[in-house]
């Protein structure tokens, strides 16, 4: 049984290991192709440093359309004349890299400096500012859509699990709270670092859907207060049961003058939800489960998270369920752009929901999003806010749990409560 166990756990092993160093021949199968791509975006209304970071964003968006663009057009006819034409243009190209080569405002075309006679005109100014920058691309699906600020790290909570068959688990000690922790731990190792515990859980789950995530505004808005979280992963043991398929007459005998008959299967599965805390909804959801036979019983003298209990057939099962949940969520969390909100406002400085776990460093710029009209309301339930760009900020300390930042440039009104984003 042990042997069988321990190719599991090394099958899932060279696998974690596989996907982990499948960038090594990402160059071959996937081959970077380099172009240059002028930007450009409107000073009406707007600074010029305002205009410049819109130009960048509008460079990177148009170059994507340089490489294996494809092009999907439908065309409705009412008596042979032309009604409706729409056309899309999607790509799988993300940007790999870039550099900007030049840039300031552009030069106004001939006509709109010389009139029909030939003479200048007057007070004529650039209405735009423009960025032109080498950009490479690449297909391959693993690198992030982007590319700005893809290293900084969104926060997520991890809640105490919930247990759906307690009685299943009453073999095995601390199972909740040693779940959560060496999930917290693994994923640590991977290399993610924006991780809090949430030390409850049962409150989590919707009361007209057990053992699903709650996805009511009063439950997640305090979370988001109190952690300043952009995601909430909940894990729900759903089994962990024990039963006895042996059969044949010397278990009919034990049977027969009341004699223990010990479990020698098990079915472990564990379901995880990744709750996006502003938009209120499930983003993430994966289900990992195995069958055990032989000794599977723990003991309370080997609690979860132990060398002893991970030493157990059902421990090394547990492991590799662990090692294979952590390296999903780390996939699903790694190309996520961080998001945060403006706590505070101290003589122009933005005190932002941020601390150096993210990843964020000073010298970082971030975008504003401000919230404005009244809240979306469907049916009773908070839909959200519109928003839009309004400035951009670069961070100039980081503390603790906080990060002050100062205005790059703006258009429009930046207060307390405001989103930044990554890009």
């Amino acid at each position: 049984m042990k042997k069988q166990i321990s190719l599991i756990f090394y099958i899932v092993s060279f696998c974690l290991v596989f996907v982990a160093n499948k960038s090594l021949f990402a160059k071959d199968i996937y081959p970077i192709k380099c172009s240059t791509v002028v930007g450009t975006s409107s000073v009406e209304g707007v600074s010029e440093k305002f205009a410049r970071q819109m130009a960048i964003k509008n460079a990177l968006k148009n170059a994507s359309m340089h490489n294996n663009l494809k092009i999907s057009s439908s065309l409705e006819l009412n008596n042979f004349s032309l009604k409706k034409d729409i056309t899309r243009f999607t790509t799988q190209s993300k940007v790999s890299s870039f550099k900007i080569i030049n840039e300031g405002m552009q030069e106004l075309s001939f006509n709109k400096q010389f009139d029909s006679s030939g003479m200048p005109l007057k007070n004529i100014q650039p209405t735009s500012y423009q960025v032109t920058m080498d950009i490479c691309l690449t297909e391959n699906p693993a690198t992030c859509d982007n590319i700005l600020g893809n290293y900084l790290q969104p926060k997520i909570v991890v809640a105490q699990v919930l247990l759906a068959d307690s009685y299943g688990a009453r073999d095995i000690a601390n199972l909740r709270s040693g779940y959560q922790l060496e999930l917290k731990r693994r994923l640590q190792n991977k290399g993610y670092n924006n991780i809090d515990l949430l030390h409850s859980g049962s409150h989590l789950q919707d009361a007209r859907q057990i053992l699903l995530p709650n996805l009511d505004r009063k439950t997640l808005d305090p979370i988001i207060n109190n952690t300043g979280a952009q995601y909430l992963l909940l894990n729900v043991i759903r089994t962990v049961s024990r039963h006895n398929e042996e059969h044949g007459l010397w278990t009919d005998v034990k049977k027969f003058y009341n004699q223990e008959i010990k479990p020698d299967a098990r079915y472990l599965e564990v379901e995880s939800f990744m709750v996006d805390l502003s938009a209120a909804q499930v983003v993430y959801q994966k289900k990992h489960g195995f069958d055990i036979k032989g000794d599977v019983s723990v003991g309370l003298n080997r609690p979860f998270g132990s060398n002893s209990f991970f030493a157990t057939d059902v421990g090394m099962v547990f492991s590799a369920m662990l090692e294979q949940s952590s390296a999903d969520i780390y996939q699903f969390l790694q190309c996520k752009s961080l998001q945060s909100n403006i706590i505070d406002i101290r003589d122009d400085e933005y005190i932002l929901f941020l601390s150096a776990k993210s990843g964020a460093k000073v010298g970082d710029q971030l975008t504003v999003y401000h919230k404005f009209g009244r809240q979306v309301i469907r049916s009773g339930i908070n839909l959200g806010t519109d928003s839009k760009p309004v400035g951009f900020l670069k961070i100039t300390r980081i503390k603790a749990k906080f990060a002050v930042a100062e205005v790059i440039s703006k258009n429009g009104l930046i207060q307390v409560g405001d989103q930044v984003r990554s890009w």
